[in-house]
């Protein structure tokens, strides 16, 4: 049974002859959508779908409905938050072990010391070869001009 609000605009309901108080919205919106970020996508969705059902229960005076939906938003959000946290967590740990491991064995394969003594011959050897390559231009265009 749907009752309408008194004309003088006070919150009391009456309910079978009793003043009853209107509960406040609990709908959890904020931590739905919020959690819409965490990669637990079909728990966060149905959560905020149940916190909208919370609202427009809340708004068609329906304050038991809006209070069940509102738990149940509630309860999704804080498991979808933990599911993504997770998630994130796993990810996080298996990407920078595989990374490091990687790094671990080049390291083991080619000391340091070895890296960086091959890194500078490779350089010089190139810098090098540029230096004779200049030097071949420079010649020719000395033996053109006629000079020696």
């Amino acid at each position: 049974m749907n009752t309408k609000p008194s004309l003088d605009g006070g919150t009391d309901l009456l309910k079978n002859g009793e003043a009853q108080e209107v509960p406040p919205l609990r709908n959890y919106l904020c931590l739905t959508m919020f959690t819409c970020f965490c990669p637990a996508w079909p728990i966060n969705i149905v959560a905020l779908v149940f916190s909208v059902l919370a609202q427009k229960s809340h708004d068609e005076e329906d304050y038991d409905g809006s209070e069940r939906l509102g738990r149940k938003a509630l309860h999704l959000g804080i498991v979808s938050f933990l599911i993504g946290l997770m998630i994130i967590t796993s990810y996080t740990i298996l990407h920078f072990t595989t990374t490091f491991s990687v790094v671990g064995q080049q390291c083991k394969e080619l000391s340091v010391e070895e890296a960086e003594f091959k890194a500078s011959d490779e350089a010089l050897s190139f810098l090098f070869d540029q230096l004779l390559n200049l030097t071949r231009i420079q010649g020719g265009v000395m033996s053109l001009n006629g000079e020696t």
